[in-house]
């Protein structure tokens, strides 16, 4: 697992305003709005931030930081995915949001 243990990261409520500042709190964002803004809670077997929203399977951070950030409209990602469903790292930093 990349070296990163698999803890439950669940935010603790559905109410979405709570679960978005549950979320952003646990991005490290102090190198500024260009740099990496890292997950810093567990990680997939793949090495992808990843966490436990209410009521849902494990979401991606990335994902869901481009979701929270109103990039892309839905949590879901599928095999077939293309255009703007499509969440890339331009870092290809596989933790960053």
């Amino acid at each position: 697992m990349n070296g990163h243990k698999m803890r439950s990261m669940t935010a603790p409520t559905s109410d979405v305003e709570a679960v978005k500042q549950w979320f952003w709190a646990h991005v490290d964002k102090s190198d500024g709005p260009d740099a990496c803004w890292l997950w810093r809670e567990s990680r997939s077997p793949s090495g992808y931030g990843a966490y436990f929203m209410p009521g849902k399977k494990r979401v991606l951070a990335h994902r869901a930081a481009a979701f929270y950030s109103g990039l892309i409209e839905s949590l879901k990602a599928s095999n077939g995915m293309r255009g703007n469903d499509l969440v890339l790292h331009a870092c290809d930093n596989r933790p960053c949001c």
